[in-house]
């Protein structure tokens, strides 16, 4: 028994398997540990030179050169997944990176992509060559400054996800480029410095937009949600800042984190309000308490048929909603309490 328990121990079944399983076993690793396990036996020497991915964190600039060299030593040219850091102490001289990183897209046709960068010139961009390729399915974009949005035309037809991650100060309308030149996008996540979030699902039945904004002075929180069938595409319409046009959708609008009127809070909620104006469906939730002396002028909604009003009581301006629906059918009126501690149940949830 005691025999038999030893040879079992020793039992190589890594070993045992197929090059096709180790290898996508180790694109999983960076790549410097997977160049470490040709230490392992004989069997492992040439192992890395088949694996089909790079992962490296890059602590100095590399060129083009050295890249040529390292990829020489591969006996596979298959790179479907590829990860580039540049950390707080690298400094890359991006026209070269871009060289570089263009051959490595096109010849390993690459499908997987993330790349992550802490510092540049102020006019520098991220490698053009992620913007314009054919094979990226998935693209994870990190920056941690003032990301210079170009006007060149995003050409990435194959992306289906894609995360932006910008911790500089750019607009949430700067990024429109990227969905316009991603016609099979299904997920577009984008992050920015005013903690500010947008996150866009386009599946084959139905489209929702979710965006999260944030106020420094009032401590405020805006959630909006847009939900519609496939048929009634109103992302466009979202990034031209024109969603008066929007109709057939359910809107969700919530407030919360400010206990008190402030004049920018009020501003941003009348404008979406008023942009919001044509919608069949609204659901608004304003967990403040106002107190307000002078009520300012809601929109006219002429197409909404269905109204959910949650507020804090009834003397809120928002109630005067219900009278400004001409067609509304379907009215709900709720006055929360300390039972609606998290706004987030007032979220439609997937």
């Amino acid at each position: 028994m005691t025999n038999e328990r030893i040879g079992y121990a020793e039992e190589d079944r890594i070993s045992e398997l197929t090059d096709d399983v180790v290898c996508h076993i180790l694109s999983f690793l960076p790549s410097e540990e997977a160049i470490a396990t040709s230490l392992l036996s004989t069997r492992w020497r040439f192992v890395w030179h088949m694996v089909p991915a790079l992962d490296f964190d890059c602590m100095k600039p590399t060129s083009q050169e050295r890249v040529n060299k390292f990829l020489s030593l591969r006996t596979t040219q298959r790179i479907t997944r590829l990860r580039l850091n540049y950390g707080k102490y690298s400094y890359p001289w991006l026209p070269d990176t871009d060289k570089w990183l263009s051959a490595v897209i096109k010849k390993g046709k690459v499908e997987h992509l993330n790349f992550s960068l802490c510092r540049a010139d102020a006019n520098d961009l991220p490698p053009w060559s992620m913007f314009t390729s054919t094979t990226i399915v998935t693209l994870n974009l990190k920056v941690s400054f003032a990301l210079v949005l170009p006007s060149f035309v995003v050409h990435l037809p194959s992306v289906k996800t894609l995360h932006i991650h910008n911790h500089g100060c750019t607009s949430l309308s700067g990024f429109k480029n990227f969905f316009y030149g991603s016609p099979a996008l299904e997920l577009f996540s984008i992050k920015t410095a005013h903690v500010t979030e947008l996150n866009i699902v386009r599946k084959t039945r139905h489209i929702r937009l979710f965006e999260r904004r944030e106020t420094r002075i009032s401590h405020a929180m805006f959630k909006l949600v847009i939900e519609s069938d496939r048929h009634n595409d109103f992302i466009p319409h979202y990034f031209e800042d024109h969603l008066e046009n929007v109709v057939k959708a359910k809107v969700y609008i919530t407030v919360a984190g400010c206990d008190f009127l402030c004049s920018r809070v009020m501003t941003r909620l009348l404008y979406d309000l008023k942009q919001l104006r044509n919608v069949e469906f609204l659901s608004f939730a304003d967990f403040r308490l106002l107190d307000i002396y002078a009520t300012p002028p809601l929109p006219k909604f002429q197409n909404l048929v269905q109204l959910r009003l949650y507020l804090k009581d009834s003397h809120s301006v928002f109630f005067k909603l219900s009278a400004r629906c001409p067609k509304l059918k379907d009215f709900e009126f709720v006055i929360m309490d300390d039972r609606y501690s998290g706004f987030e149940l007032l979220l439609p949830c997937y």
